[in-house]
C-alpha cells in the first residue's frame, strides 16, 4: 500500500520546536517520491527508516529556501548510501524535476567540490517543469501547473508549481506555496481525493472554504505559518468543524492511500 509520510510542515520562518521546513514523501512500490526538499528532510527521512537508496524522483514547487535548503544534503546522503551499503539506487540515477534550470546548475558544481565521486556511482537527470504531465510510471502521474506565487516572470519561465499525483487510484493535489486559492481549480477540477495546502500565506478558514466548495474529500495543512504555529488547537477546532475531512499535519504524520 502507497503512503504519504510528512518529513516537515513549517513554512519559512525561524526555527521551532519539533517542526522542519516543508517535505513530504509518497512510498510506492518499493519507490520513494519526494516532494519538496526543506531542511533536515533527509535526516528526518532516514531516522523515520525511508530507504534513502528507494528515492525514485524529486519535484521541487518553487525555490525558495524553505522548498530546497535540505536538497544538497539529500543528494549526498544518497551518495554516501550507495558507499554504505554497498549497492545503488534501482537504474543508477536519481530524477530532479525543478522549476528553474539555475538551481541544478548552481548544485552541481558545489556538489563536485564536496564530493568529486558523487557522480562516479550515481547521475542527478534534471529536468525544468512546464505545465502538464512532467512524470509517469506504473507508480505514479505527476502533472504541473504554474502559479504566482513567485510572481508574473518576464522572462517566461515560471518558477513557482503546483501539482496533481495520482497514484494507488487517488487523485492528489498538493499546493506548493500559491498566490490565490483559484490558482487550484484545474488541478482540482470536479473533485479531488487529498489537497495538501499550505497556509503560510493563507488563513485557515478561507482554506477550508475553498475546500468545501471545490469537493475535496480529504483536506491536510502543510507549511504552517504563525496562525497554526502559535494555536494549532484553535486550526485543528476548524477543521473538526468542516464539512470536509480536515486537519492539521505535523512532522512525521503518516497517511495511508
Amino acid at each position: 500500500m502507497a503512503k504519504i509520510t510528512f518529513l516537515g510542515t513549517c513554512s519559512g520562518t525561524e526555527p521551532f520546536e519539533g517542526m522542519h521546513h516543508t517535505s513530504f514523501i509518497i512510498e510506492a512500490n518499493g519507490n520513494v517520491y519526494w516532494f519538496d526538499a526543506g531542511e533536515n528532510c533527509s535526516r528526518n527521512a532516514f531516522l523515520n527508516g525511508i530507504d534513502i537508496l528507494a528515492v525514485n524522483s524529486i519535484f521541487i514547487s518553487h525555490p525558495h529556501v524553505d522548498h530546497i535548503g535540505g536538497l544538497f544534503n539529500l543528494i549526498l546522503l544518497v551518495r554516501q548510501q550507495i558507499w554504505r551499503q554497498g549497492k545503488e539506487p534501482e537504474d543508477g540515477k536519481v530524477r530532479l524535476f525543478s522549476p528553474c534550470k539555475a538551481l541544478w546548475e548552481h548544485m552541481k558544481p558545489l556538489i563536485d567540490t564536496a564530493d568529486k565521486n558523487l557522480f562516479n556511482v550515481m547521475s542527478v537527470e534534471n529536468s525544468v517543469i512546464t505545465d502538464g504531465v512532467i512524470f509517469e510510471n506504473e507508480d505514479i502521474k505527476v502533472s504541473a501547473i504554474h502559479n504566482e506565487h513567485m510572481g508574473v516572470p518576464e522572462d517566461g519561465e515560471w518558477k513557482s508549481y503546483s501539482f496533481l499525483i495520482e497514484t494507488s487510484g487517488k487523485r492528489i493535489v498538493y499546493s506548493g506555496d500559491i498566490g490565490a486559492m483559484s490558482e487550484l481549480d484545474s488541478l482540482i477540477g470536479d473533485g479531488c481525493d487529498i489537497l495538501i495546502c499550505e497556509t503560510g500565506h493563507h488563513k485557515v478558514s478561507d482554506v477550508i472554504a475553498y475546500a468545501e466548495k471545490s469537493s475535496v474529500a480529504h483536506l491536510v495543512f502543510n507549511h504552517h505559518g504563525r496562525e497554526i504555529i502559535y494555536d494549532r488547537a484553535a486550526a485543528q477546532e476548524l477543521c473538526e468543524k468542516a464539512s470536509c475531512k480536515a486537519e492539521v499535519a505535523y512532522d512525521g504524520m503518516e497517511l495511508g492511500l
